[in-house]
C-alpha cells in the first residue's frame, strides 16, 4: 500500500507545471498580444476606392442628372469607369437601364415560348426595344415644333402611352412612381412630395402633439393668434386649435411606404426618413405619426408627421474622414438609440410631411467600447450646391 501511495504521488507531482520566472511569463504575453493583432488582408486605399466607386453609381442613378454631375462621377473613376459617355446619349439610368432589365426578366418569365428556342424570344425583345427606342426619338422630334401644336399633341399622347407600357413591367417601383405623378398631377402638387397613405381614423390629439401644433402655428401664421380649447383667458371670438385629426399609418414618397414606427417596435428600417434642414445639411428620424389636421382660418388642410430625431455623435470615429471627400452618399454619424429632447433648438418634432426629403437606411456599428448608429440618405436628386475640385 505504501508503494501505490508513494507511485500516486509522483504521478501527481508530474503533472504540475514548472514555475515560470515573472519576466518569462510577461514576455509571453507581449509575444501573444503581438501574434493575436489582426493583419490587414486588402490595400489602405481599398476603402477610399470603394467609396469612390459607390458615389458614382449613386449619382448615375440619381432622377435628373447635370453635366456637372457627370464630371464629377467621371473624374472619381475616370481611369475605368466609362459609363459616363451612356449617360450623355440616354439620360440618367433611373427608369431606363432598370427597366431594360427588368423588362427582358418579365418577357422571358412570362411568355409561353411553345417551343420557340433558339433566341426566338430575345429577338422578339430586340425588336420591341428598337421600336421603343424609334418611338422615343420621333416623340422628341415633334415635341420641339414650336409652331407645330398638333405635333406637340401628338408626342404628348404618345409620351403618355409609353408611361402605360412601363406600368405592366415588373419593376414595381417604377409603377408606383408613375402613378404617384399621375397623383400629383390630380392633387395640383409637386411629385416626389411626402403624402398620407392608408385609411385615415379621426382621434383626439395629445397634450404633446397639440402643444406641437400651436408651436408650428404660431411660427408660421401668427395672423391667427389661436389658442388653446382649454384656455379659459381666452378673449371673446377668439379662434381656437382643432383638437382632433385624421391620423394615417403611412407615408409615400417616390413610390416608396415610409410606415409609422412606435417606440417599442423592434425593426425600424422602413420608418427613417430625410428632411433637409438646409442646404447640404440632412437630419435623419424615425417616422411616430401621420395625421391630417384641418384648422378653421387655413386652406386647404395640412400633413403633419410627427418625427423622433436622431442625436448627432459629437466624437466621430477615424474611419469618417473616408466620407468627407463624397458628400453624395450621405453618411452621417450618430449616437446608439439616443434622440432629441422636445426642447432641442433643431428641427421640429412636428414638421409638414412635404418637407420630408426622403428615405434613409441604418446600421449599428461597435467602434471600441461604443456603439453608434451609421445612415446614408437614399435621396434621388442632388442636394448639395458646392462644385468639387
Amino acid at each position: 500500500m505504501l508503494d501505490d501511495a508513494s507511485r500516486k504521488a509522483q504521478k501527481q507531482k508530474s503533472h504540475i507545471p514548472p514555475i515560470q520566472p515573472d519576466g518569462d511569463i510577461q514576455h509571453d504575453e507581449a509575444q501573444a498580444e503581438v501574434s493575436s493583432a489582426p493583419r490587414p488582408r486588402v490595400h489602405p486605399d481599398t476603402a477610399a476606392n470603394y467609396l469612390k466607386f459607390a458615389t458614382v453609381l449613386k449619382i448615375y442613378t440619381r432622377r435628373e442628372i447635370s453635366e456637372r454631375d457627370i464630371e464629377r462621377a467621371s473624374r472619381l473613376y475616370l481611369d475605368f469607369f466609362e459609363e459616363y459617355v451612356k449617360i450623355r446619349r440616354y439620360g440618367p439610368v433611373h427608369g431606363f437601364w432598370t427597366f431594360l432589365f427588368e423588362r427582358l426578366n418579365k418577357v422571358l418569365k412570362a411568355i409561353n415560348t411553345s417551343g420557340h428556342k433558339g433566341g426566338v424570344v430575345e429577338v422578339t425583345f430586340a425588336r420591341e426595344f428598337k421600336r421603343e427606342i424609334s418611338l422615343t426619338r420621333m416623340c422628341s422630334v415633334l415635341a420641339n415644333q414650336d409652331n407645330d401644336r398638333l405635333a406637340r399633341f401628338i408626342a404628348s399622347n404618345l409620351k403618355k402611352h409609353a408611361r402605360d407600357i412601363a406600368r405592366i413591367g415588373t419593376l414595381s417601383a417604377l409603377a408606383a412612381e408613375a402613378q404617384d405623378q399621375a397623383a400629383a398631377e390630380r392633387e395640383d402638387r409637386q411629385p416626389g412630395q411626402c403624402v398620407a397613405a392608408g385609411t385615415g381614423k379621426l382621434r383626439f390629439l395629445e397634450d404633446g402633439l397639440q402643444k406641437a401644433l400651436m408651436e408650428w402655428y404660431a411660427r408660421h401664421h401668427p395672423d391667427l393668434k389661436l389658442r388653446f380649447g382649454a384656455d379659459a383667458t381666452a378673449p371673446l371670438g377668439s379662434t381656437f386649435l382643432a383638437n382632433r385629426a385624421t391620423f394615417f399609418s403611412e407615408l409615400r414618397v417616390e413610390g416608396k411606404r415610409i410606415t409609422v414606427a412606435h417606440e417599442d417596435k423592434r425593426s425600424k428600417s422602413d420608418s427613417l426618413v430625410l428632411h433637409r434642414v438646409s442646404t447640404g445639411l440632412q437630419w435623419v428620424g424615425e417616422l411616430r405619426g401621420v395625421f391630417l389636421h384641418r384648422q378653421s382660418g387655413i386652406e386647404p388642410a395640412q400633413t403633419f408627421a410627427e418625427v423622433a430625431w436622431l442625436v448627432p455623435l459629437q466624437d466621430t470615429p477615424k474611419h469618417a474622414d473616408l466620407y468627407r471627400d463624397f458628400p453624395e452618399l450621405e453618411v452621417n454619424f450618430w449616437e446608439h438609440r439616443r434622440y432629441l429632447a422636445a426642447a432641442d433648438w433643431e428641427p421640429d418634432s412636428v414638421i409638414l410631411a412635404k418637407d420630408i426629403a426622403g428615405t434613409a437606411a441604418r446600421c449599428e456599428m461597435q467602434v471600441g467600447q461604443q456603439k453608434i448608429w451609421i445612415t446614408t440618405g437614399m435621396s434621388k436628386v442632388s442636394i448639395f450646391t458646392k462644385k468639387f475640385h
